[in-house]
């Protein structure tokens, strides 16, 4: 159940923040089509922009490799597998895994996308 439910998402956003803008915007050059792509992949994660600077960064260096990973292959595979690796993580660290805190500290640890 955890792949599928995380398999369908991310090629869908793959699809839409990057295989889209590729197919349409081939004419910008390369640092400006993956400033792009990165910027609309962290605008597409609306629920997740009141969640600070760490998590917004996150997503933003995320979606700088996946828009590279893109550019370089010139075909979304690469991406959706390495994007699809992290809703994995995420969803295998927030739903199988379970941690516990030993240590109390004033900062804050957050999980991301």
């Amino acid at each position: 159940m955890l792949l599928l439910m995380t398999a369908i998402p991310s090629i869908a956003e793959d699809i839409l923040t990057r295989g889209y803008l590729y197919g349409h915007l081939k004419f910008m050059k390369p640092l400006g089509w993956i400033l792009l792509s990165a910027i609309i992949y962290v605008l597409n994660h609306i629920w997740r922009l009141n969640d600070g600077l760490p998590v917004l960064t996150y997503l933003f260096i995320l979606g700088i490799v996946l828009a590279f990973a893109v550019w370089l292959t010139k075909s979304l595979w690469l991406a959706f597998g390495i994007h699809w690796g992290a809703n994995i993580a995420f969803e295998s660290s927030n739903s199988i895994i379970h941690t516990k805190a030993l240590v109390q500290h004033d900062g804050s640890t957050c999980y991301l996308q």
